[in-house]
């Protein structure tokens, strides 16, 4: 990440001291000297995620959109608990609040035999046009029970709408109301869809649901 002439390297590891739980994480930034390749200056502790017992916080990605830091992590893990949550800073080395609705893309809230869970790993980007996208790690459920609710694909990338939303409300409990602007995944329904429609012309979304593959090997 870059910042005011100054380079910086975001991570996670362990909490530094007094973990609160087992598996407790804690996203971290340092200055990062590009032509020496090593981190240099004070190491600055963000973040250890947004709900207590949500471990494994990891996978941050920092962004600077109309003049604050936002922090996206993952938390709760690579499984059914996987979710995305999100902070935000007026200076890159924080203090980070975090977003009051996190998680702001999950499949925790719905049935395990959901088309796709264990949602998370996210990653922002902005088209030329203007629109905001997500782009993020699921696990595909079609199978249902008699294959673990698992695919043979693994982990696949699934994309998401994003929105950008001020907050409404006129009090908040971790202090004055500072109405940011927070990213909304999916706005429409708050989860990833099977099928929506493509966001550049002319291009098609290709796409099968079957669960059988045949190959008779006949031909190349």
């Amino acid at each position: 990440v870059s910042c005011c002439g100054q380079d910086w390297y975001v991570g996670t590891h362990a909490s530094h001291d007094n973990p609160s739980f087992a598996g407790e994480g804690e996203i971290w930034c340092q200055e990062l000297d590009l032509f020496g390749w090593r981190l240099i200056g004070e190491r600055h502790y963000l973040w250890r995620g947004a709900c207590y017992g949500g471990v494994f916080v990891e996978g941050p990605h920092v962004y600077k959109h109309e003049g604050r830091y936002y922090l996206m992590v993952a938390e709760g893990g690579t499984g059914v608990n996987h979710a995305v949550m999100v902070a935000s800073s007026d200076k890159i080395t924080g203090p980070y609040v975090p977003n009051e609705r996190n998680p702001i893309l999950t499949s925790r809230n719905l049935s395990y035999d959901n088309w796709v869970h264990s949602t998370g790993h996210a990653d922002l980007f902005q088209l030329p046009d203007g629109r905001w996208y997500m782009v993020c790690l699921g696990i595909r459920g079609d199978a249902g029970p008699s294959m673990d609710r698992r695919s043979n694909m693994g982990r696949e990338t699934f994309l998401v709408p994003v929105s950008w939303e001020r907050e409404p409300m006129e009090w908040s409990p971790l202090g004055p109301p500072m109405r940011h602007l927070w990213p909304v995944a999916a706005p429409h329904s708050g989860r990833v869809e099977r099928t929506q429609p493509v966001p550049l012309k002319g291009t098609e979304q290709k796409s099968s649901y079957t669960l059988t593959f045949y190959d008779s090997f006949y031909s190349d």
